[in-house]
């Protein structure tokens, strides 16, 4: 996270979900986007190499060995999507449907994690309070209600 701190980033969250759920509820939703958040940081050096070198592959049979080889790719898990987190928010009519294709574009080991979160439950619970512009949080807005009411509108 660049200027934000990870602190200020769970509080701006927490600050987006208050009155739509109980204090309880946070973690639900504000881990997994951590989480997601650590692997698009990690993965960033490398993800325009990892995609072109992974061409031709399916998802699940790329060889880490080659990505290593070609693309300076070390690590055991890897995304094909053509997003990224900043790049899934450029269309806020598709930012649902942009994050569903990053998160399934990661390997089978990453992919595991997210169903473990339950993380598509997440989607569809904060698309169902309108709450999938969270986003401007984790870029380091810290939305009020008229920007909520402007984003949902968009």
């Amino acid at each position: 996270m660049s200027s934000l701190n990870h602190s200020q980033f769970i509080w701006n969250v927490a600050d987006v979900l208050r009155g739509t759920y109980k204090q309880h509820q946070y973690g639900q939703i504000i881990l997994p986007f951590t989480v997601l958040f650590r692997l698009d940081a990690t993965l960033a050096p490398t993800k325009e190499a990892v995609v072109k070198a992974a061409e031709g592959y399916q998802l699940d049979d790329v060889p880490l060995a080659m990505l290593a080889a070609q693309a300076g790719h070390h690590y055991s898990f890897y995304n094909l999507s053509r997003h990224n987190l900043k790049t899934i928010t450029n269309d806020p009519d598709t930012l649902a449907i942009n994050l569903r294709d990053y998160i399934n574009r990661f390997s089978a080991n990453v992919r595991d994690i997210f169903e473990k979160y339950k993380f598509e439950d997440t989607v569809a619970e904060l698309e169902s309070h309108d709450l999938i512009f969270a986003r401007k949080v984790f870029y380091g807005h810290k939305p009020n209600k008229q920007t909520i009411k402007k984003i949902s509108n968009t």
